[in-house]
């Protein structure tokens, strides 16, 4: 999943220069590093933590049970 910008670079396919230069730019941007990988972990934390997959997981068991 894509979430935004702000936790991704996303390149089109078949865009092999593009990506290149995406990931030259973040090797040499320590700043854009650190913002796009910090707003990634927090899209994982929320997204996807046990606590969050655990209640999905309820909320999908009790709305088959009901």
């Amino acid at each position: 999943e894509v979430a935004g910008h702000s936790n991704s670079v996303l390149i089109p396919p078949g865009q092999e220069g593009r990506l290149r230069e995406a990931l030259d730019s973040l090797l040499r941007d320590d700043k854009a590093r650190e913002k796009i990988g910090s707003a990634a972990r927090s899209h994982v934390m929320d997204h996807y933590s046990l606590d969050t997959i655990g209640q999905r997981m309820i909320e999908l068991f009790e709305g088959i049970m009901a």
